[in-house]
Parts: C-alpha cells; structure tokens; sequence
C-alpha cells in the first residue's frame, strides 16, 4: 500500500508539471498574465494555474495520476516477476 502511494504521488506530481508547462503556452497566459518581470511572471503564473488551469483540467490530472500510477505498479510488478 505504500508503495502504491509513493506512485499515486510520483504519477500526481508528473501530471502537474505537465499541465503547469502545457498551461504556460497557453495564449490567455501569455496575452493576460506574462510582464517580462522574472519575479512578477513567476507569480502570475501560478496564479494563472490555480484560476484557469486546475478548475478545467482537474480531471485529466485525476486519470492521468491514476493511469501512471497503475503503469508504474504494473512496471513494478513485471520487473519483479522477470528478475525472479
């Protein structure tokens, strides 16, 4: 169970870089939010995230933590099962 664990959080961890880059691309960011200030820009954008991005992609991050979660369980259990 605990490993489990380890891989639900890894897999969310992945899944929120993914979005968080994906969501820098995004043109409202870039229009809305992006100054040219490094400090501001880091700000904005995590503001960004949290009030655009998380409300319309919270799914795709819940069954993307879920699936590599499983991918990486299933991998662990699969490498286990070869090298015995």
């Amino acid at each position: 169970m605990k490993k489990y664990m380890t891989y639900l959080l890894l897999g969310f961890l992945i899944m929120v870089l993914i979005t968080f880059i994906m969501g820098l691309g995004d043109d409202a960011y870039l229009k809305n939010y992006h100054s040219g200030i490094w400090y501001r820009d880091v700000i904005n954008s995590l503001k960004y995230y949290v009030t655009w991005v998380l409300p319309y992609w919270w799914l795709l991050i819940l069954i993307g933590t879920i699936s590599l979660a499983a991918l990486f369980y299933i991998g662990k259990v699969g490498i286990e099962k070869l090298s015995s």
